[in-house]
């Protein structure tokens, strides 16, 4: 991993993001970028002397302000974070995908999410759009270190590839899995069990715990199955484009308590 970007939104700055950045980067040698992408109308004028790429001191200010107790902290010691304001007519996600990051880590309460950030870094889109995982952070935490995860699956054949988390999870990795099974849903629970053991041996797992739950949707299902077993991160496998399993992932995003990472099949 190389390159980790946190997408700030100015008119509401919500640093619970960076210290898990900063973690993640710290571990993998990664340099961290808080980027700011301010709308700017394709033919804004631009004033003698000043050029539209340029940067207006009070937005990276606000940048360099957050970046500034990271910096200070003797567990981030060499750790390279670089604030970036960039204006742009282009949708955020498009920008950030432009940075090639191996990795999103964005900030966002419980139910209010895609509200509270339709006008600034648009988090919908950037799940959606993102050419890399996504990492979503709820709540403040002290030291980013998943040790009990679970992995939520759809049996969609788009999933039988290969996929690698950006980062480390529990001791034994990711190894506890849940599918969850609606009314309409007429699979056998011994389909299910051969379609996701020809996917974990595809993965490299051989070992690991898979739970059959019944609930009235995908979402709610994995959001209980969370809750039951105590999970400190949810990983989902989405399409990215809107309707199907994204609407799920948006969903769970909504109501997680706990941080949820977005791998793209």
């Amino acid at each position: 991993m190389k390159t980790i970007v946190v997408p700030i939104n100015l008119a509401n700055t919500d640093p619970k993001a960076l210290p898990v950045a900063a973690d993640i980067a710290r571990l993998y040698g990664a340099q961290l970028i808080l980027i700011s992408v301010i709308p700017q109308p394709i033919h804004q004028p631009v004033l003698a002397g000043e050029t539209s790429e340029s940067p207006k001191p009070e937005p990276l200010q606000t940048l360099e302000q957050l970046a500034a107790p990271l910096r200070q902290q003797t567990r981030h010691e060499g750790l390279t974070i670089k604030p970036t304001v960039t204006y742009s007519d282009q949708n955020p996600a498009e920008v950030v995908a432009g940075l090639a990051p191996d990795l999103i880590v964005l900030g966002a309460r419980n139910a209010g999410f895609w509200q509270e950030w339709a006008s600034g870094t648009r988090a919908e889109s950037m799940v959606r759009q993102a050419p890399c995982p996504v990492l979503v952070v709820k709540q403040p935490i002290a030291h980013f270190s998943p040790r009990n995860p679970v992995g939520a699956l759809d049996l969609d054949e788009n999933m039988k590839k290969r996929h690698v988390l950006p980062f480390g999870v529990g001791e034994d990795g990711l190894s506890r899995f849940v599918y969850v099974s609606t009314p309409a849903d007429n699979r056998s629970p011994e389909q299910i069990r051969d379609w996701v053991g020809d996917w974990a041996r595809m993965q490299g797992y051989a070992q690991y715990e898979l739970a059959i739950r019944s609930d009235r949707t995908v979402s709610e299902g994995i959001l209980h199955y969370a809750d039951e077993t105590g999970a400190d991160l949810i990983v989902l496998y989405t399409h990215g484009r809107a309707g199907g399993h994204a609407s799920v992932a948006e969903t769970v995003l909504r109501h997680a308590q706990v941080p949820v990472l977005i791998m793209r099949m």
